[in-house]
């Protein structure tokens, strides 16, 4: 699919959905259902690079699903980085170590016992 940002991605499926008939929420149920995962990846002269990496998760009353960043490049970590972490994990798949390490300003990083 493609989406200019990965914060689109739920609108071009909503569109999608619409399309072919099925409301919002339930368009918003069977995403939340399926996908996970969004790859955000961007072309340049030296070829394709990923930018970014969020998760789809549905928030607020309705469960709408909202793409939450997880990795960006040139800034890092996101708000989603633990929860893919625990993805990975629940799929007894190696996680990578830069989603095992602590957040700043955790009781690890601090020097107190974990």
């Amino acid at each position: 699919m493609h989406a200019n940002t990965p914060s689109d991605v739920p609108a071009r499926l909503e569109a999608l959905g619409l399309l072919g008939g099925l409301p919002r929420l339930a368009l918003h149920a069977q995403v939340a259902a399926a996908l996970q995962v969004v790859f955000q990846i961007r072309r340049t002269p030296q070829g394709r690079v990923l930018e970014s990496i969020c998760l789809l998760l549905p928030e607020g009353p309705d469960r709408l699903v909202t793409a939450v960043p997880a990795w960006v490049r040139g800034r890092g970590l996101g708000l989603a980085a633990r929860a893919l972490g625990n993805l990975i994990r629940s799929r007894d798949v190696p996680v990578p170590p830069i989603l095992c390490e602590p957040w700043p300003g955790s009781a690890a990083r601090s020097g107190a016992p974990t």
